[in-house]
């Protein structure tokens, strides 16, 4: 199992889609044109910290869980 955070830059397409994402997530919740348009209201950086910190969890739950996995799969290898 590999970690999410391997090679991590090496898709063009993911990291620009990844930028791309944010930045319109960013522009939904900030801009005041778009705050009207889409009913949103600003958000201050504790509650940018909460949405982020939601938002990973299923990522950092995942990658402990292969962590996990790892380092029993190095105490206990396989026999044929």
């Amino acid at each position: 199992m590999t970690s999410a955070f391997h090679q991590l830059f090496v898709n063009k397409w993911l990291r620009g889609a990844v930028m791309l994402a944010a930045a319109l997530q960013l522009a939904v919740v900030e801009l005041p044109l778009l705050l009207r348009a889409f009913g949103t209201a600003s958000l201050d950086p504790a509650h940018w910290a909460v949405c982020i910190a939601m938002a990973s969890t299923v990522l950092w739950f995942d990658e402990l869980r292969k962590l996990l996995y790892r380092m029993l799969e190095r105490n206990n290898p396989r026999k044929p």
